[in-house]
């Protein structure tokens, strides 16, 4: 127990190391060998959050935890409004046996997008993981050699450190927040829609659908800023989020075409517009009678 409360900042340790050392003791006390590791790899994990600053005293930290459900919302969206033409491609070459590898990926997103909402990090984690085993597996039956990385990579590899980096003792998402990821979740949805089933014979419904989805949050992003009283984490987390669709639309063979830099351009325009309310109110010092 000594070693793992050596890991914490020395500080940290001086301010709580009695009593997580109590807490411990407490948890693991009658508990079995697999309790005890689980306990420990909380602790080992804690004192990692801490070093970096990703708890939930930190400003990063609930920044990250709202981040994450934006990211999971958009990417389920666009996965389920696929599902269908998934399911119908069956067995095609596309999916060569493992078809319902990729269509459990919805599946997975979805129930930790409901885990995130509702506080429960442990069961988010896992999902997590189960969604990047089930991303990576069907990677490597769709891709093609020297194809070199796709947008879906790097959005899974944030899914991964969002989901490690968020701390555990947060409170459930409040019901604003709710009803702003169902309105994205939405909004991704009909972005894959259009992609999939929209005219082909018109260029504009050929948007690329990272850049798509960021238009999407940064319009979520201009309702919340301007809902919100100050720059609170939610308009940061969803800021994150648009950072990272952006950074995924400019992978891959249309990266450099107008159908990245048309919605980007977009989506930067609402982000600065979203930024102007807040910077514009005027910042009060103590409490109103």
């Amino acid at each position: 127990m000594t070693q793992l409360i050596a890991l914490f900042p020395r500080k940290y340790r001086q301010a709580h190391g009695e009593e997580m050392a109590s807490l411990y003791a407490l948890s693991t006390e009658r508990a079995g060998s697999a309790a005890r590791f689980r306990e420990a790899l909380d602790l080992v994990a804690h004192a990692l959050r801490t070093r970096l600053g990703v708890t939930s005293a930190h400003r990063v930290g609930p920044v990250i935890a709202f981040a994450l459900p934006f990211l999971l919302v958009t990417l389920a969206g666009q996965r389920v409004a696929g599902l269908p033409d998934l399911l119908r491609a069956g067995g095609s070459a596309g999916f060569p046996g493992s078809w319902w590898l990729a269509a459990g990926v919805p599946v997975a997103l979805t129930a930790a997008a409901v885990c995130t909402v509702m506080g429960r990090w442990r069961s988010a984690r896992l999902l997590v993981a189960a969604f990047a085993a089930l991303y990576v597996l069907t990677r490597t039956q769709t891709s093609v050699p020297g194809g070199g990385v796709e947008p879906a990579d790097l959005l899974t590899a944030a899914v991964l450190l969002l989901a490690l980096g968020s701390p555990p003792d947060l409170q459930p998402l409040s019901r604003s927040t709710r009803f702003t990821l169902g309105c994205v979740a939405a909004g991704a949805a009909v972005v894959q829609v259009l992609a999939f089933y929209g005219p082909t014979n018109t260029g504009l419904w050929r948007v690329h659908p990272a850049a798509a989805m960021a238009t999407v949050l940064a319009i979520a992003l201009a309702v919340s800023a301007l809902r919100d009283r100050s720059v609170s984490p939610t308009v940061t987390a969803i800021f994150l989020t648009v950072v990272l669709w952006s950074a995924s639309a400019l992978l891959g063979p249309m990266g450099n075409s107008w159908n990245v830099y048309a919605p980007l351009a977009v989506a930067a325009a609402v982000t600065a517009a979203a930024a102007v309310p807040a910077r514009l109110r005027p910042r009060t010092t103590g409490h109103r009678p």
